[in-house]
């Protein structure tokens, strides 16, 4: 993808957000898959955080998509606890263990903005040593951000141009859980362009990001690579 100079200002203050994203509140994992799992507690495209614990006796099965390391963890029965960057195991769960390409496109500047020594990256929920951008080769990403247990009412999800002058509302809608898919009969998101996405509990709980389309990406088809994840 190439960009004027001119449409880098639009993500600087999303990049500045993420800056003040503290440690302690970054998942360690996406629970991608969580079936026979009655006394879990949790579900499918929930975040795991370090200190969570996850039964799955006697014979539940857990998929986790590690954030940090693009591993995939495939856990059944047992119990599970979360620890930074991975998983413990006990009372006889079993794991396999396997790599996946993730995001690890950088994004291009034209000839200009390369001899001013402008260098941006894509906006991201976690700290640059951990996840480096949100650019997507889907066009129905997955957008998802904290559940907020002190809020109340629903969350009021918009797309924003981020490229214009002024942003411009792209689409919006109303979400009862702490995820929602893009349609696929919504607007077109044009491929390159970045767009800006909040979402907005009642009063002052909001959390956003930033993120492309970049259909180049040779990435897997996966929860991960199609998530889009909101930081406040």
């Amino acid at each position: 993808m190439t960009y004027r100079l001119g449409s880098l200002f639009g993500l600087f203050a999303s990049i500045l957000m993420v800056a003040a994203a503290h440690a302690a509140d970054e998942p360690v994992a996406l629970i991608e898959e969580l079936e026979n799992a009655p006394d879990a507690e949790m579900q499918a495209f929930d975040y795991a955080y370090k200190g969570d614990k996850i039964d799955l006796r006697p014979d539940g099965r857990l998929v986790l998509a590690y954030f940090g390391s693009c591993e995939i963890e495939t856990i059944t029965g047992g119990k599970v606890k979360m620890r930074k960057d991975d998983a413990k195991l006990s009372d006889g769960a079993v794991s396999s263990k396997s790599m996946r390409s993730c995001r690890t496109s950088q994004l291009a500047l034209d000839d200009e903005a390369r001899e001013l020594g402008a260098a941006v990256k894509r906006a991201s929920p976690y700290k640059d040593d951990v996840w480096n951008e949100v650019a997507l080769n889907t066009t129905t990403p997955w957008f998802k951000w904290p559940y907020e247990k002190r809020a109340k009412g629903e969350v009021t999800l918009s797309i924003y141009d981020a490229d214009a002058p002024e942003e411009i509302l792209i689409w919006q809608t109303v979400a009862t859980d702490d995820y929602v898919a893009y349609p696929p009969d919504g607007p077109e998101l044009i491929l390159g362009k970045p767009y800006r996405v909040v979402a907005s509990y009642p009063k002052k709980y909001t959390y956003s990001a930033v993120f492309s389309i970049d259909p180049a990406l040779e990435l897997p088809d996966s929860p991960l690579n199609s998530l889009v994840s909101l930081v406040d």
